[in-house]
């Protein structure tokens, strides 16, 4: 190592060379007494280490201590004074700084009177358009931007674009409440509707069964429930008609049995009377066949003819299996069927 003083350069501190020789020769004097002791500091640092060495180094490092505190004392005088005159030169700079700012600020004013103007103006017109537009927003959309800033066209063009699709919401919102109040309606008169049809819905006509019966017209709902009723009431008629046949029918079955019971009890009697007439008559015939020439022999077969039509006159009676009061002639004569009896 060697005590060797480097001097800085002036252009490292952006400084003068004026300025810079100015502070240089403060600190020459210094920096030559440091270099004076450099013999002495090379010759120990050479030197074998003894006592004697060690005496010498103390004695050299004594004598480095005052330059090296003076030079500190040096700087501070100087840096003192340095920051004495950079605070007489902030002194100077902030007199003129006040009263130049001030000026500034005041012809600043004049100078922006008119944008000031105009800046209120803007903030008032958008703090109007904004209290203007926010009943038109929809729920959770932002208030646009600089609407103090925008063109009366513009704006108008955003206000009412923005009252149609406010009156828009509002009109589509009632007309889906009024669509449910209708379809509401519309399924309580289809209840109330078919509870009136549920005793004839069997009469309805083809797909009447599936109608909305709440949308349609209370002409036509008349319409069909006077058809259904009518038709309920006319089957209802058939079926009484039916019950009351039935009953009838029933009675005269009965009568006709007791008829026919009747005739078999007449039929007996008038088959033993007929059989009794027949006896007596061939009895009677006898003589007169025993004693008749062959002329007189047709005379007795046609006497026997008319007895035979008598017998059959009284002999059978024609029958049918209905009441005569509700069948016709034609039908009787048609469907009528004859008891016979046996002949001896």
């Amino acid at each position: 190592m060697k005590i060797a003083v480097i001097k800085p350069k002036s252009e490292d501190f952006n400084l003068e060379i004026l300025e810079a020789e100015k502070i240089n020769v403060q600190f020459v004097e210094k920096a030559t007494e440091l270099m004076a002791l450099e013999k002495e500091f090379d010759e120990i640092m050479s030197s074998e280490m003894t006592e004697q060495v060690c005496t010498r180094a103390r004695e050299l490092r004594l004598q480095i201590v005052p330059i090296r505190t003076s030079t500190n004392k040096l700087h501070d005088k100087l840096k003192q004074s340095s920051l004495n005159e950079g605070r007489f030169i902030g002194a100077h700079r902030n007199s003129i700084k006040e009263v130049a700012e001030s000026a500034e600020g005041i012809l600043k004013k004049i100078e922006n009177y008119f944008i000031e103007l105009q800046a209120k103006a803007v903030a008032k017109l958008e703090k109007e358009r904004e209290e203007l537009l926010k009943p038109y927003l929809e729920f959770g959309v932002q208030v646009p931007a600089k609407l103090g800033e925008m063109a009366v066209s513009v704006w108008d063009a955003v206000l009412s674009g923005n009252i149609a699709a406010h009156d828009k919401r509002i009109k589509d919102k009632e007309e889906r409440e009024a669509a449910a109040i209708e379809t509401a309606r519309i399924v309580k008169l289809h209840g109330e509707r078919k509870e009136l049809l549920i005793p004839y819905w069997t009469y309805l006509k083809g797909d009447q069964s599936s109608t909305d019966f709440g949308k349609i017209p209370e002409e036509s709902f008349n319409v069909i429930l006077k058809e259904v009723k009518a038709a309920k009431q006319l089957a209802d008629d058939k079926q009484a008609k039916i019950i009351a046949d039935n009953k009838k029918l029933k009675v005269e079955k009965k009568e006709l049995k007791k008829e026919v019971k009747e005739i078999k009890v007449e039929k007996k009697e008038l088959k033993e009377e007929v059989s009794e007439m027949k006896t007596k008559s061939i009895e009677a015939k006898i003589p007169i066949l025993a004693n008749a020439k062959l002329s007189d022999h047709q005379e007795v077969l046609n006497e026997n003819d008319k007895m035979k039509k008598f017998i059959l006159q009284h002999t059978g009676l024609w029958c049918i299996d209905k009441n005569p009061k509700i069948v016709t002639k034609q039908w009787i004569e048609k469907n009528a069927f004859q008891l016979k009896f046996e002949t001896h």
